[in-house]
């Protein structure tokens, strides 16, 4: 009201006419929004920065298609335009459309101030498209600005997933001299690529190291824990467990693994593992691993009807492979193999290496 106001005593306030445009906006009247920067692209004297502007407030209130309306006409007017280059393309790649997200970053590779922000997303691109080769060229590029640290981790990811372990630990451990400041982050970085690649000795020394310079610290607890119980010791990773819960007994993470863990290796204590989960259920109702333990000890009970329900809800929340594979096996059990082989096939498209989910399918179908 106050910028309509505004304009009725000075039709051409530039100001005025953008404070309307963004209340427009936020108050979600999207066509009168247009119309009033319509009306000031008509006289304006920069409307390139006009409409670079109102992308951005479409951007902010999540209006993507009219946002990357006027991010077009923006880089159709000035080509050279970085700044609406880059929003176009991580607009592109926020809504899932690789296609039209790379030009944008290759065209800003041309350029100077944006190179390094560019090389980051074509390799998220390229990570995206599974060519990890090209991914590695990409990130190696990104030198400078925010994306530093995350392309240097998702660089040591990809060489632990091509068995090239040693050169990530190493690019690791030169992130963690240079920002010291996450060094706890990066080290439980390099932790779960050793627990992933199988190498638990190693894991297990980097715990152990780790925790002598934090020896309270959560994380690194219960990182170890699944390590322990990735090599069968399950006593110790419940030592490790229970030290948390006794920490804060309202650690629901704890909790959760720690009931799933029991469930899993040490079924003659399955009532003690749904009063543990029913614990976390209770703190976080709405998490989908939390949920999934909870049908799968319903499942090991003999619920097969309460199980159902819960990993269907589960399933619906977060598309996992393990819950895949336990939403699979209740469905099975019930007579219903053509709906759990539908499940178990898009989970393994998705993740073939999977090995809950594979020895599930193996187990129930050879």
């Amino acid at each position: 009201a106050a910028a309509e106001q505004a304009l009725k005593l000075e039709p051409t306030h530039a100001e005025a006419g953008l404070l309307l445009a963004s209340a427009l906006v936020k108050l979600n009247r999207l066509d009168a929004a247009d119309q009033q920067i319509g009306q000031m692209l008509s006289r304006s004297a920069d409307p390139v920065a006009l409409r670079l502007g109102y992308a951005k407030l479409l951007l902010d209130a999540e209006a993507n298609d009219r946002a990357a309306l006027q991010l077009n006409k923006v880089i159709k007017a000035a080509p050279d335009n970085e700044d609406a280059r880059f929003a176009l393309g991580v607009l592109e790649l926020k809504r899932g459309n690789l296609d039209g997200a790379k030009p944008q970053f290759r065209a800003l590779m041309k350029s100077g101030e944006r190179r390094s922000e560019a090389a980051y997303y074509l390799g998220r691109i390229a990570q995206a498209e599974a060519q990890p080769a090209e991914a590695l060229k990409w990130y190696e590029q990104v030198n400078s600005g925010n994306n530093v640290v995350d392309a240097v981790v998702r660089r040591a990811t990809l060489l632990a997933d091509a068995n090239r372990l040693d050169e990530a630990r190493y690019l690791l451990l030169q992130l963690r001299r240079q920002v010291p400041r996450i060094e706890r982050q990066v080290l439980l970085t390099e932790a779960e690529l050793l627990t992933r690649s199988g190498a638990h000795d190693e894991a297990l020394q980097l715990f152990a190291a780790a925790l002598e310079d934090y020896p309270d610290d959560a994380d690194l607890i219960y990182g170890r824990s699944l390590v322990f119980e990735q090599r069968g010791q399950i006593d110790l990773a419940e030592r490790d467990l229970r030290a948390l819960i006794e920490a804060d007994a309202e650690d629901a993470r704890a909790l959760n693994a720690l009931g799933y863990m029991l469930a899993v290796h040490r079924p003659d204590r399955l009532r003690e593992a749904r009063q543990l989960v029913s614990r976390a259920l209770a703190l976080t109702p709405d998490d989908p691993a939390v949920i999934d333990s909870m049908g799968w000890i319903e499942f090991r009970l003999g619920n097969v009807q309460a199980a159902y329900a819960l990993l269907k809800k589960a399933y619906a929340k977060l598309d996992d492979p393990e819950i895949a594979a336990h939403l699979g096996e209740v469905l099975w059990q019930l007579g219903r193999q053509n709906e759990a082989r539908e499940i178990w096939t898009a989970a393994l498209a998705a993740d073939p290496d999977h090995r809950v989910l594979n020895e599930t399918v193996k187990r129930l179908t050879q």
